[in-house]
């Protein structure tokens, strides 16, 4: 396929690098077994620590799988802006947080006293609770970036990215991969990074 034709699908949407679909492809350095055995022997209580973007949703899709798998029940939590700790129903064996950063300081601690008390629960957040075990520290790179990159274009026929651009959205989105992946899709869509530039529309991403 050449740089003129337009794929059906693109390898950057949503359906593709969500974290429930990326959970099926970990770099290496976040290998979710050995993760899980950190866990594991923490007595099923950990934190995932990262910025945004760094991966860290996807790491823990990657381990209620192998919860599953082990038949471990977990509740899952996602919280945004004013949300509060609720608590789990009984039935679910681990509380599993994602974006602890937003909680107040009340709900924290909260949390950190239901750990000491013997409560199971794996958590994200940006900066460590202390008295949890850090099970992964993320941090994002470019070769981060790029291994995935390459994951989601092994089928694809096209050369409308290259690395230069992947090191180019990883360093403007300040090492974020979500967004950086984002970007990559107008860029796909576009049919590179040369015709985007060139839109009157998409100025306003500087490409040039």
């Amino acid at each position: 396929m050449n740089r003129e034709s337009t794929p059906a699908v693109n390898p950057f949407s949503t359906k593709f690098i969500r974290p429930a679909c990326m959970s099926d492809y970990l770099v290496s350095g976040r290998e979710p077994f050995t993760l899980w055995q950190r866990f594991r022997d923490a007595g099923l209580v950990g934190q995932i620590v990262g910025q945004h973007g760094s991966g860290k949703s996807t790491l823990l899709w990657r381990l209620t799988d192998i919860m599953a798998n082990e038949q471990i029940s977990s509740y899952w939590q996602t919280f945004c802006r004013h949300d509060r700790l609720t608590s789990p129903p009984m039935r679910a064996n681990v509380h599993v947080l994602e974006g602890v950063e937003w909680l107040s300081t009340f709900d924290r601690l909260r949390l950190r006293f239901r750990s000491w008390s013997g409560r199971r629960m794996l958590l994200t957040t940006h900066e460590p609770l202390p008295g949890i075990p850090v099970i992964a520290n993320i941090e994002s790179s470019l070769d981060v970036a790029l291994e995935i990159v390459a994951h989601l274009l092994k089928d694809d026929g096209t050369n409308h990215i290259c690395p230069t651009d992947v090191q180019w959205l990883f360093e403007k989105n300040d090492g974020n991969l979500r967004e950086m992946l984002m970007d990559l899709y107008d860029v796909y869509a576009a049919g590179g990074r040369d015709k985007m530039a060139t839109k009157d529309e998409d100025r306003h991403l500087n490409y040039r």
